[in-house]
């Protein structure tokens, strides 16, 4: 909803919708491929599952800061 908030016109709402989808979906792709690669060069196993869960709730606590209104 926040990021077709964001648009200015309704014409370009399956563009931006599909650009989120996109940059949403490769980042979760990618981001845990490269914690686990450097939590196994640093010795660290569980270092994924701790960023995860800090990521997690960090986008918790900024998701509680949004407007209700949108």
């Amino acid at each position: 909803m926040f990021i077709m908030g964001a648009v200015p016109n309704r014409r370009f709402f399956g563009s931006v919708n599909g650009l989120g989808q996109t940059v949403g979906s490769s980042a979760r792709m990618v981001v845990p491929l490269v914690f686990y690669a450097f939590s196994l060069k640093g010795g660290w196993r569980c270092l994924t599952y701790v960023l995860l869960i800090c990521i997690t709730i960090v986008g918790t606590m900024v998701s509680a800061l949004l407007p209700a209104d949108l």
